[in-house]
């Protein structure tokens, strides 16, 4: 929000995918502000999140276009203690194999029918239910293919952000990720769990601690 701060943590000339942006060029973004939440990705199904939580020397805070199959990520790096913001590079996604998570997020909150088949049903959704004896109450629920309402990205707009922590997320390598739905400030607290099964991104299991 910060334009002066903005500048002295950007590093110029700033790679923008095949082209330099020079400092004199610069137009100060305005892109994330008053974000409602954010998708965090994690490359596991066991963590322990944390907004003041060291995960690394690099981060990429990114812009899903799944209309567009398009990517815009904000890369940064910390270099002796402080964070600067090092390259802009927008991605095609267009992976049509299935198995990477780039192509899966675009297309997971696009099409209903893509979504569907990229759960494994029955679903068990771990979440707060209002209770007489209790405010709330830890519960289950079990989600058949046929009760299941369609899951919007954000708001239903165009775009939606993600970010992930010094790690590649089309790492050949990883079975499991959690793309974790942090709110800032409102209480969204949404996780979900996907394992690779026979090749394909699969969301398992979900839990909602929202409140």
């Amino acid at each position: 929000n910060d334009s002066i701060f903005q500048l002295t943590r950007i590093d110029f000339p700033l790679k923008h995918g095949d082209s330099l942006i020079n400092k004199t060029d610069w137009t100060h973004d305005r892109e994330f502000i008053d974000i409602k939440y954010i998708f965090y990705l994690f490359p596991s199904h066991d963590f322990n999140f944390g907004y003041r939580k060291d995960y690394g020397d690099k981060a990429t805070l990114a812009w899903i276009y799944p209309v567009d199959s398009l990517m815009l990520c904000y890369k940064f790096k910390r270099e002796d203690t402080i964070w600067k913001f090092t390259e802009i590079e927008p991605k095609q996604i267009h992976d049509e194999s299935n198995n990477k998570i780039d192509y899966l997020l675009a297309n997971f909150f696009k099409d209903s029918l893509y979504q569907k088949s990229h759960i494994q049903f029955p679903l068990e959704i771990d979440t707060w239910i209002d209770s007489e004896e209790d405010d709330f109450k830890d519960t289950t629920l079990i989600v058949s293919q046929s009760d299941w309402d369609f899951l919007t990205a954000y708001h239903n707009m165009p775009r939606f952000p993600i970010m992930s922590f010094d790690w590649d997320i089309n790492s050949e390598i990883v079975s499991y990720f959690t793309l974790f739905v942090g709110g800032n400030d409102n209480g969204i607290h949404v996780e979900y769990y996907f394992t690779k099964i026979n090749g394909d991104w699969i969301l398992t299991k979900m839990d909602d601690s929202s409140n």
